[in-house]
């Protein structure tokens, strides 16, 4: 990963640290650091492929590898998502039968 502070190929993944960088992990941005001391946050990229001696039997089960990582991150994202949307309406429900001491008739 590149540092945007001294342009040097030096940086690397770093703890999330707060709810910000959980939620922005949520959506592909993680946090880095750099040698240098910078940190920031950058969209994860895939490494580059390494060259071995099996050639494609290798490239083919780390591209299977990779997709499936993909496909896991897309489905907790989802659950997240729907479990959010789940606690609202239910929060919604909570406020719209909840006894809040008023009466319909004035008298």
């Amino acid at each position: 990963m590149l540092c945007p502070k001294c342009k040097v190929e030096s940086a690397y993944r770093s703890h999330r640290q707060g709810l910000k960088e959980n939620v922005l992990s949520l959506f592909g941005w993680y946090p880095y650091r750099c040698k240098c001391g910078a940190r920031f946050r950058s969209q994860r990229y895939a490494p580059p492929a390494v060259e071995t001696t099996k050639g494609a039997k290798a490239a083919g089960s780390e591209i299977r590898a990779t997709r499936a990582a993909a496909r896991r991150k897309v489905k907790r994202r989802e659950f997240v998502l729907w479990l959010g949307a789940g606690a609202l309406f239910l929060a919604y429900l909570f406020y719209l039968t909840h006894d809040n001491g008023y009466s319909a008739d004035p008298h």
